[in-house]
């Protein structure tokens, strides 16, 4: 991740975070108890995040904090138009928790 970030390597930095929280939260539900962490919202934010990658050339990167809250890397060119998508897609709706980083690099 650090060479990554030092080379500018954004879309690079955003594939390593992703797989990071998914293995992650593959461990803990490998316990046993199974640690779940993720709920309906956190699952849905990474369907969405993975639809929109799959179609854009400046990717989204997402994590969680230690509950289903998410945190969204969003390249600072796509920034503004991102969220209004989210204000849009939600409606301002309470439902959604997210913590947005904008990121130039």
């Amino acid at each position: 991740m650090k060479e990554a970030v030092k080379h500018g390597k954004t879309n690079e930095l955003i594939e390593l975070m992703i797989k990071d929280s998914n293995q992650f939260h593959a461990v803990c539900l490998d316990t046993y108890p199974p640690l779940i962490y993720l709920n309906d919202f956190s699952r849905s934010v990474i369907n969405l995040i993975t639809q929109i990658n799959k179609f854009s050339n400046v990717k989204i990167g997402y994590t969680f904090d230690a509950g289903p809250h998410a945190v969204l890397l969003v390249h600072h060119e796509i920034f503004e138009d991102f969220f209004k998508l989210i204000i849009n897609i939600t409606n301002a709706s309470n439902d959604w928790f997210v913590i947005f980083i904008k990121m130039k690099c």
